[in-house]
């Protein structure tokens, strides 16, 4: 009987992963012609189905108003044709679903997780509430003053005074991106602004995502209900495309004085190659190197060997509009200018002494790995297969090319990426 036992005396054997390759989702149609896209999970055992729910040009870039774009996710779950927002909440969480409507940059974002039993009480629910919300007048009162109270709170933070001054430089002055809702623009829209705004909610722009446990009768009952739900809505206005703005970016330093902050936030943006771009998963990888984990070159420096911050951050963000890299900390007054010297200064070196090594061996490692969780999630499988290419713009074939890059980095290749596609152009402020 022992000899079957693991002796954990023994360090187990370490082999690289094999090439990881996602699943397929296919599209079926509903009777009204929206599009479904499936994905059948075998490995995921439990019960459990997320809906995802994808309407193109409802996105904060699209609606041209800000306090329009933070406000109305909030009151698609306020009301509908006989059910009241509590109503709706009741229903929710007795079936033990969990519901969540986000605005992204060009597009509305609703995410519904439930039991497949419940299935059909949660979806029915869903699509008629999505068919006609009510945005009632006092729900909207108290919602609208308690954002416009946490936009006054924020606009005394040296992090977001910071991250939205750098963004004024990064997307140019007019650009909706750099634009931020106001308290007062908040707490002066009204419900006919938002019953405006769900006009455009139509059928040619939905997309319909499904993961998780899913058979027959879940497709059926999810394609039933959209159906009943949208049947005979002829509202439509063509397919939807995206109106991208692109960035006018300026560089610049600026600084903010904050007299009565015990604290300094520093932003910086940096304007890079879009997602389409051959050398795109290979810069990615070079800023984590940078920043995009907790043993990153900035956090090194600037946590660990000057004790200047608890952390400091570092992302390429691509989206339809642009790309860029962000870096953002937090530090102490005193010692904002010392971090922006420091983050400047580990980048210049970051091409001219790359990683190698068990510096390199670590970030390779690290990015294999975040790479392999998404196939733990036919969530996250469905996302990267599917939704993001749709809407932010990833290549269909990215989770290939990330591998790719992976298996390619070399430390002459990680400096190359980032001293060709990293610009000089520098957008940052210090909010001290």
């Amino acid at each position: 009987m022992t000899a079957n036992l693991l002796d954990r005396s023994v360090a187990p054997e370490v082999r690289p992963l094999p090439h990881l390759s996602l699943p397929l989702p296919e599209t079926v149609h509903t009777r009204t012609g929206l599009p479904l896209v499936v994905l059948t999970s075998a490995t995921c055992d439990a019960p459990v189905f997320q809906l995802r729910i994808t309407v193109g040009g409802l996105g904060s870039f699209d609606l041209g108003r800000p306090e329009l774009a933070s406000l109305y996710p909030l009151m698609l779950n306020q009301g509908s044709e006989g059910l009241d927002g509590d109503k709706l909440s009741e229903i929710y969480e007795g079936a033990g679903a969990w519901v969540n409507i986000s605005q992204q940059s060009h597009h509305l974002d609703i995410i519904v997780r439930g039991l497949t039993d419940t299935a059909p009480e949660v979806v029915t629910t869903l699509a008629q509430m999505l068919r006609a919300p009510l945005f009632p007048a006092r729900r909207l009162a108290v919602i609208a003053e308690s954002r416009a109270m946490q936009r006054e709170v924020a606009l005394k933070q040296p992090k977001v005074l910071a991250r939205e001054s750098t963004a004024l430089m990064l997307w140019g002055e007019g650009h909706i991106a750099a634009t931020s809702a106001s308290p007062d623009d908040l707490r002066g829209v009204v419900s006919s602004d938002l019953v405006a705004v769900h006009s455009g909610f139509a059928p040619s722009r939905m997309t319909l995502y499904l993961s998780g446990h899913v058979d027959q009768a879940l497709i059926d009952t999810v394609t039933d209900a959209f159906d009943e739900a949208f049947e005979g809505d002829n509202t439509s206005d063509g397919q939807w495309h995206p109106n991208v703005m692109p960035p006018a970016p300026t560089a610049g330093f600026r600084r903010i004085d904050l007299p009565d902050s015990r604290q300094a936030a520093v932003s910086i943006a940096i304007p890079a190659i879009m997602r389409s771009h051959p050398d795109y998963e290979l810069l990615r990888l070079a800023v984590t190197g940078l920043g995009g984990y907790f043993g990153s070159r900035l956090n090194t420096e600037l946590r660990e060997e000057r004790g200047l911050t608890y952390g400091v951050s570092a992302a390429l963000v691509g989206s339809l509009d642009g790309a860029f890299m962000s870096v953002a900390t937090e530090c102490r007054r005193d010692a904002a200018d010392e971090a922006v010297e420091a983050i400047e200064a580990e980048i210049a070196r970051f091409v001219s002494e790359p990683p190698h090594g068990d510096e390199l061996k670590r970030l390779l490692s690290y990015s294999t790995t975040r790479l392999a969780a998404i196939l733990d999630s036919p969530f996250a499988i469905l996302d990267t297969a599917e939704v993001q290419q749709a809407t932010i713009g990833t290549p269909v074939d990215y989770f290939d090319r990330t591998q790719a890059a992976i298996a390619s980095a070399t430390p002459y290749e990680l400096a190359r990426v980032a001293a060709t596609h990293l610009s000089d152009l520098r957008c940052t402020t210090v909010a001290e």
